[in-house]
């Protein structure tokens, strides 16, 4: 266990340390005014040319047009996307339930109250970025510029299903089951990163920086607990 635990947060410090490498990059290189109202993006020629590709792949393509964008992808991801937050209530309704069962709020499963204070971390990094702005996206989707980095999309959708992974790993005892809701939180983390990036909503480093910024989160939250079951299971023992 205690491998793991290193393992995880040796995996939060590589990711939190290449986002802010991401972060500094799209500050410090190659940023020119290549997005609606000439609104400036770091990386622009990285960006640009995924863009490009992606656009003349999908057929949405047109450096005159900024409102250009595959809607259907968009519309499928921000679907795919309420389903991953939606892990959140699905966890707080198992609480509330044990709780009920219980009768005590001591007696809930300490993993529960961790849960909780990983979706307030998690949403008060998505209000931060949101008044933080970064880049704005490389259309407009009606609402004038919007920010764009990182994607929130996919941010949200690596954080919460990796905490919701790390729960399933905890709580489902039946190896099949278990192992058939990973690769389906898996699958739907996959479709909502690679939808996102090729509908052309985002920027490709927008797309980087929610993979890493969920990612880091997630490993930080599995690092704790790792860390507290293992406290928890040092305390039982020492108690008999």
């Amino acid at each position: 266990m205690k491998k793991k635990q290193k393992r995880a947060l040796a995996a939060a410090i590589v990711c939190m340390a290449l986002f802010g490498i991401l972060l500094a990059s799209l500050d410090l290189f190659d940023v020119r005014p290549i997005g609606p109202q000439n609104s400036s993006v770091g990386l622009a020629t990285l960006n640009n040319a995924a863009k490009q590709c992606f656009g003349k792949t999908l057929g949405f393509y047109n450096p005159d047009d900024f409102s250009s964008y595959n809607h259907a992808l968009y519309q499928v991801t921000g679907i795919l996307g309420y389903l991953a937050i939606a892990t959140a209530p699905i966890f707080a309704l198992a609480a509330l339930l044990q709780l009920i069962r219980r009768k005590s709020l001591v007696r809930v499963d300490w993993d529960f109250y961790l849960l909780a204070v990983f979706y307030v971390v998690v949403g008060a990094v998505y209000v931060l970025f949101e008044k933080c702005v970064i880049n704005y996206r490389p259309v407009d989707l009606g609402q004038g510029l919007e920010p764009s980095f990182p994607s929130s999309h996919t941010m949200l959708a690596v954080a919460l299903l990796g905490a919701a992974m790390a729960q399933i790993r905890h709580r489902v005892k039946k190896a099949p089951l278990r192992a058939l809701a990973e690769f389906a939180c898996l699958i739907l983390m996959a479709a909502i990163v690679a939808g996102r990036l090729l509908c052309g909503v985002h920027w490709l480093t927008d797309i980087l920086g929610g993979l890493l910024l969920g990612a880091a989160l997630a490993f930080f939250y599995q690092t704790m607990e790792i860390r507290l079951r293992r406290r928890q299971h040092q305390y039982r023992k020492a108690r008999k």
